[in-house]
């Protein structure tokens, strides 16, 4: 059963519309209970208990429908993609979420047919933009309906000032522009019993070096071995803003004198000319003469736009050789640089989550 089936499926005779009636039997107030609302999450759980063993009734979605009226309308408890919809809530909270649909489209953009992903939090449904490694996974079925992922650092496309979620649910996942931006670093697949929405683990960790995709997006975190620390080098970016040239500490302390040098001789004809000019006054008028002179010249200088950065060699933290190496046998091993000078934090054979 499809999600846009279980929208319409009938218990013999009972379906969406009997299901209204026996909501407000219940105690559900009509004018709260919008026919968008009761037909989402109606195909949402007939769906869900559609591809499970057992509890797959009328009395098993009337039981769920009422207890989601009472926590999303009366106790006003909205679920993550609503929250994150309607713009209360950040879309890079890690999260799980259950792939709801996989079709294949062609597309005027790009020429070709391409995978077309839905996917829910158990109450509302978004379609899923993919990376190309996210879309090899769903090509070699690695990502199927039914699978759970946890998901870090998404993007809300269409949406970033926040709209209703009904009027999304309304439009349907094929119409409606609003969609979550994944990518392939910072989804990894849950287990089949992981509860779906908020996590309370702030990210998603990296925990094998292995395991990272080049076109996979940007990665949330890495459990990692320092192998080895290089030293700092200085890049700087000439005027005409694309020449670079990388220079080490002692190198660039040699390009500041250089830098300097024209002004060096200015500076001591300068001394020596306030000193004929106001020798017969006090040391201080002197002093101050000078200060001031030093100031000019120092905003004459020409301006350089230099970038101090370092690099570390970092290996997959784990007490398992095994787990660390490549099929080939070989350790997985990365680069991390860091725009930052100060590199007396990481001393090498430390463990960092970065």
């Amino acid at each position: 059963m499809t999600l846009d089936d279980a929208r319409t499926y009938r218990f013999g005779t009972w379906g969406l519309e009997e299901a209204y009636h026996d909501l407000i039997a219940r105690g559900a107030v009509p004018s709260l209970l919008s026919n968008v609302w009761l037909s989402n999450h109606y195909g949402l759980i007939v769906w869900i208990l559609s591809r499970s063993l057992s509890g797959f009734s009328p009395e098993a979605v009337l039981n769920q429908l009422a207890y989601r009226y009472e926590h999303e309308i009366n106790l006003a408890e909205r679920p993550a993609l609503r929250k994150i919809v309607e713009g209360d809530e950040a879309p890079e909270r890690h999260m799980v979420l259950f792939i709801a649909s996989v079709a294949k489209e062609y597309s005027d953009e790009a020429k070709s047919e391409v995978f077309k992903v839905a996917v829910t939090d158990g109450w509302y449904v978004l379609p899923a933009v993919l990376d190309p490694c996210m879309t090899r996974a769903v090509e070699r079925g690695r990502l199927k309906i039914g699978s759970k992922i946890h998901v870090c650092g998404a993007k809300l496309s269409g949406a970033e000032n926040g709209v209703a979620i009904l009027e999304l649910a309304g439009a349907g996942t094929t119409t409606t522009s609003v969609s979550i931006v994944l990518q392939a670093n910072s989804t990894h697949l849950a287990e089949w019993d992981t509860k779906l929405g908020f996590q309370r683990s702030p990210m998603v960790w990296t925990t094998q070096i292995r395991s990272i995709s080049a076109d996979g997006g940007l990665v949330p975190g890495l459990d990692v071995v320092v192998l080895r620390k290089y030293p700092v080098i200085f890049m700087e970016t000439l005027e005409d803003g694309v020449t670079r040239i990388m220079r080490t500490a002692l190198e660039e302390r040699r390009a500041i004198k250089a830098n300097r040098e024209p002004f060096t001789k200015r500076y001591e004809d300068m001394v020596q000319e306030v000193e004929r000019t106001f020798g017969g006054t006090s040391l201080s008028r002197i002093y101050d003469e000078i200060q001031a002179r030093v100031d000019k010249m120092k905003a004459q200088l020409p301006a350089r736009n230099v970038l101090p950065f370092f690099t570390i060699r970092v290996g997959t933290y784990g007490s398992n050789a095994y787990e660390n190496c490549d099929e080939h046998g070989r350790w997985q091993e990365a680069l991390v640089t860091f725009q930052n000078p100060d590199h007396a934090l990481y001393q090498e054979g430390h463990r960092f989550r970065v």
